[in-house]
């Protein structure tokens, strides 16, 4: 029995992420209405030809959840005629951070042409309001405009989850194989370390990217809920499905140099930026 239990410790020591790390971000759902840490989007995409509008209205927040849904409406966004609205949510400008791990609790929607994401993007991108995709200094996917997909969920193939990086020189990734990530939660992970990342399911390590051209500066978070485009033709009647999130945390590790390679997150305060 006692090397059983030796033998368990040590099996788990080497799948989960190290928790010696100090909580920079988090936020577990438990207030009526989204935090000032996020901009609810107000915006059309205008990217990967999709169909929907991002509006604050697909947003609800309560009970230990974040759920974003789409819905078959025509309306006008930023002069396009679209055809649905959905969900997107960014940290608030500035609220960055470099180097950590990333963990999320989250059940994805379900519909067919839907096209649900988690994932960092670099910090020229980042939009100052709620009414901007992208920022007019976002060349993606050059550096400081690059991408790290933590979670992506293709084609409406829901036992499969993307986890891919684009770079100006790489696109590399994994799509492990998993359980239907839109009928049950599952916890997703990310640690992010100079020249490697490291991606987790439940604990389970699922993809590892080692080389020099990971990104090396500051990234913010989304997650969206895309919709048509190259997420694939619209079944409406399969949107009442939406993507919840119990929560989301952000881990820094302590510094072992000088100066310190990571970069303290920016969190804005009464909507302006503090650093802790």
């Amino acid at each position: 029995m006692k090397k059983l239990l030796l033998l368990t410790i040590a099996l788990l020591c080497a799948v989960l992420p190290s928790r010696a790390q100090s909580l920079i971000f988090d936020d577990e759902f438990n207030e009526t209405k989204l935090s000032s840490k996020w901009f609810a989007l107000n915006v059309y995409s205008d990217v990967n030809s999709e169909e929907e509008c991002y509006q604050p209205s697909q947003i609800t927040v309560g009970g230990g959840h974040l759920t974003e849904t789409a819905i078959a409406q025509s309306v006008t966004c930023n002069g396009h005629a679209l055809h649905y609205k959905s969900g997107a949510v960014v940290w608030a400008s500035p609220l960055t951070f470099l180097y950590g791990t990333v963990e999320f609790k989250a059940k994805f929607a379900g519909c067919i042409g839907c096209w649900p994401a988690v994932w960092l993007l670099g910090y020229l991108c980042q939009p100052s309001a709620p009414t901007i995709y992208n920022a007019s200094t976002c060349n993606w996917p050059n550096p400081g405009a690059d991408e790290i997909d933590i979670t992506e969920i293709l084609h409406s193939n829901f036992t499969s989850v993307n986890q891919q990086i684009h770079t100006a020189s790489h696109n590399n990734g994994c799509s492990p194989s998993t359980a239907d990530v839109s009928q049950n939660y599952h916890t997703y992970d990310l640690e992010w370390s100079t020249g490697l990342l490291k991606w987790y399911i439940d604990g389970e390590l699922t993809c590892t990217i080692k080389q020099s051209y990971v990104p090396d500066h500051q990234m913010y978070l989304i997650m969206n809920l895309a919709v048509g485009g190259s997420g694939g033709s619209v079944t409406n009647a399969t949107l009442l499905s939406g993507s919840s999130v119990k929560y989301v945390r952000v881990y820094q590790p302590p510094c072992t140099t000088i100066p310190c390679p990571y970069t303290a997150i920016q969190l804005p305060v009464n909507g302006h930026a503090a650093i802790q």
